[in-house]
């Protein structure tokens, strides 16, 4: 909800508090969005009005707003950021609402805070925490590239890792890996019945490892086992979907995340005995330049996978089907699609770039046009009527879809181009520095970057910078209204490309299998 000029008083709406540390999903993630080759989503996103989303995340990164970077845990704690790369699923690492939840998230939560007080660190010296959703067939090439400084999900651990990754813990070694059929197969005694039958496993993945190894295996003794590998950035519960839905047989899954979506997935069986391993390994993974970071990550999860804390999280992820089960998470989505050529039209008009304006119009209401607060802000842009009807937005009536958020970006697009129209701001600063003044004030973010100045930092730059002047004299609801922002831009990015991936998989299941026993 924007503030009037001369209001001192902020909306608070601090969507979660973690105790200790700072948790966020920061500028830096976008990098994953600039270096994957995947393909353009379905509806463009431009940056400006001759920009599509890849080249606006190329030129993020060209900008600095995130660099490869490499080093020990000396390194990080000069950075004060580590970053964990994680898949983005419903186990693993999600957004529910307006919180980050998953085991990955937790757990590395629970590192955070364990990793400053191990290493005493207190107030400004604190290590901050970075998730960065990747592709799970990305992640080691990102984490030798130093796009990130561990993978910090529970992975299965493949038989042989490049000679400059090394595995930390591990968290278990008797990680179970099945086979998942719909319900008119028999159940599987033995894997001699998948003779002749063939098993879809993502490629490059552990599973496909593992059953390429059973594959081998078998052939030896004259049972031959079809493995299909599957490109493209999928993930295994895209692969259990679609054996559910019927558009393959076979898959090949790790056990609890199988059993977990076998209560939600109509018609998804699994076949628990005749198991393709009982003991992959599962651990996070570090480049081998950090000993130091490897030995923390080894006490840690030494210590902490026998607490009650670390049992309760496996339990809340795997045992219960609240996360996976598909809620209101259709409906936000629904609300996205909806309300997304809206964005687009708005964001050409004023030059924004709509996916951002969606993730903000998200922070603001979930995209809810009914939403109303107590201050009386209306729909998907939290304006106040008379906020929006008076110059030099001019639109009465913000009760519908449309009207609202043309008010909203217009009245953004008026913030950016009275207060940081500066030719020394870059494109991304702009709208950055437009959405702090959306949220506190354009008057208090002017005050901002004047402290922000005095501290010998650039006020025209909102990442470690205004961002540092903004916490020093307003607080940090602005700083994570922010960040928030991003945060809803890099899952409504990954989401969107994934299902143009998914569908795109799905019309391809003739693909040349990466081998065959």
């Amino acid at each position: 909800m924007p503030r009037k000029h001369g209001s001192r008083t902020l909306k608070t709406r601090a969507l979660y508090a973690i105790t200790g540390i700072t948790v966020c999903v920061l500028l830096a993630a976008l990098v994953f969005f600039a270096v994957r080759h995947l393909p353009e989503p379905a509806a463009p996103l431009p940056g400006q009005q001759t920009e599509n989303g890849r080249q606006l995340r190329r030129r993020l990164l060209e900008q600095g707003i995130f660099k490869p970077f490499t080093g020990d845990i000396d390194a990080i704690r000069r950075r004060k950021v580590l970053r964990m790369l994680v898949p983005y699923n419903r186990t693993d690492y999600f957004l529910d609402g307006a919180a980050q939840r998953g085991l990955a998230y937790d757990t590395g939560t629970a590192f955070a805070g364990w990793l400053n007080k191990r290493l005493g660190l207190t107030g400004t010296r604190r290590i901050s925490l970075l998730f960065i959703p990747a592709a799970p067939d990305d992640m080691l090439r990102m984490l030798r590239e130093g796009q990130g400084d561990m993978i910090g999900y529970e992975c299965l651990v493949p038989g042989t890792l490049p000679d400059d990754v090394t595995a930390a813990g591990p968290w278990s070694r008797t990680a179970q890996v099945v086979v998942v059929s719909r319900q008119s197969v028999p159940p599987l005694q033995s894997l001699a019945e998948l003779s002749g039958k063939t098993v879809y496993v993502l490629k490059n993945s552990a599973v496909a490892q593992i059953l390429d190894a059973t594959a081998r295996t078998m052939t030896t003794t004259g049972i031959p086992v079809r493995g299909m590998a599957v490109e493209g950035g999928l993930t295994q519960e895209d692969l259990l979907d679609m054996v559910s839905g019927g558009s393959i047989a076979f898959a090949a899954a790790e056990a609890d995340k199988a059993a977990l979506w076998a209560r939600v997935l109509p018609d998804l069986q699994v076949h628990a005995n005749a198991p393709l391993t009982t003991n992959a390994t599962r651990a996070w993974l570090l480049r081998s330049d950090t000993p130091q970071l490897n030995t923390l990550c080894n006490e840690f999860i030494r210590q902490y996978r026998r607490t009650t804390d670390y049992a309760w999280l496996r339990q809340k992820y795997f045992s219960r089907t609240t996360y996976v089960a598909d809620g209101g998470r259709s409906q936000e989505l629904a609300r996205l699609e909806a309300t997304l050529p809206l964005f687009i039209k708005y964001g050409e008009q004023y030059d924004f770039a709509p996916l951002l304006l969606a993730a903000q119009g998200y922070q603001e209401s979930r995209l809810n046009q009914q939403a109303r607060s107590h201050k009386g802000a209306v729909g998907i842009m939290q304006l106040l009527p008379a906020t929006a009807a008076a110059s030099p937005v001019g639109i009465t009536d913000i009760s519908t879809p449309e009207n609202n958020i043309h008010a909203g970006v217009k009245y953004l697009a008026h913030l950016r181009d009275t207060y940081f129209d500066s030719e020394g701001i870059n494109y991304l600063d702009r709208m950055l520095l437009s959405f702090a003044a959306y949220n506190a004030g354009p008057g208090n973010i002017r005050k901002a970057r004047r402290a922000t100045a005095q501290m010998e930092l650039n006020p025209d730059v909102w990442r470690n910078n205004v961002e540092k002047g903004v916490a020093a004299t307003i607080g940090q609801e602005p700083v994570r209204y922010v960040r928030n922002i991003i945060t809803y831009y890099i899952v409504f990015q990954l989401v969107r490309e994934h299902r143009h991936i998914r569908d795109a998989a799905l019309q391809q299941l003739d693909i040349a299998p990466h081998f065959t026993r």
